[in-house]
């Protein structure tokens, strides 16, 4: 079983034991939610991220996409543009605001192929993790995560994404 504390592996095939096997198992068990937010809480936030969101409060959904590049695992994050009225300049996880009807899952496969030009079919999702409510934007953030899984040219939308970067998942594990 994979544990929290232990380190990602970064495999080069998704196969049995392979990074997305390993997530997709972890995430069908009860998640972390704010145990793991609080120690990465903004230090002045005074906790305003963990009490009951604001009224009128906005749904969101992020995907962070696994993508096998170059023998190891990145995930695509994108730079809002400078142009932005909100979010500019932000680095951030593909996705948006629900529409109506629409569940989490479903938008943030929208706003991944309205960002960043890749189809549904292509992504097979792993599971939810925990929700966030950001307080200074008023979002209840639903992240999802998923898998790439057939070739597929990433396209960035130049009115919602600046930049797209692709840092490997090994940045993320390090201290």
């Amino acid at each position: 079983m994979l544990s929290l504390d232990d380190p990602l592996p970064v495999p080069c095939s998704m196969g049995d034991g392979g990074l997305p096997s390993q997530l997709a198992d972890r995430l069908r068990l009860p998640l972390p939610g704010r145990a793991a937010q609080w120690p990465l809480a903004a230090e002045m936030s005074f906790g305003r991220h963990f009490g009951p969101a604001a009224h009128g409060n906005r749904a969101a959904a992020v995907m962070a996409l696994l993508v096998e590049r170059d023998g190891q695992w990145t995930i695509p994050l994108v730079e809002r543009p400078s142009f932005l009225s909100h979010h500019a300049g932000q680095i951030a996880l593909p996705g948006g605001l629900l529409e109506p009807g629409e569940t989490p899952d479903q938008a943030a496969l929208r706003e991944l192929e309205e960002e960043l030009g890749v189809p549904a079919r292509c992504v097979r999702l792993l599971g939810p993790l925990s929700a966030l409510y950001v307080f200074s934007s008023n979002h209840q953030i639903a992240p999802w995560v998923g898998v790439l899984t057939a070739p597929c040219e990433f396209v960035p939308n130049p009115s919602e994404v600046g930049e797209l970067l692709l840092p490997p998942v090994q940045e993320f594990r390090r201290p």
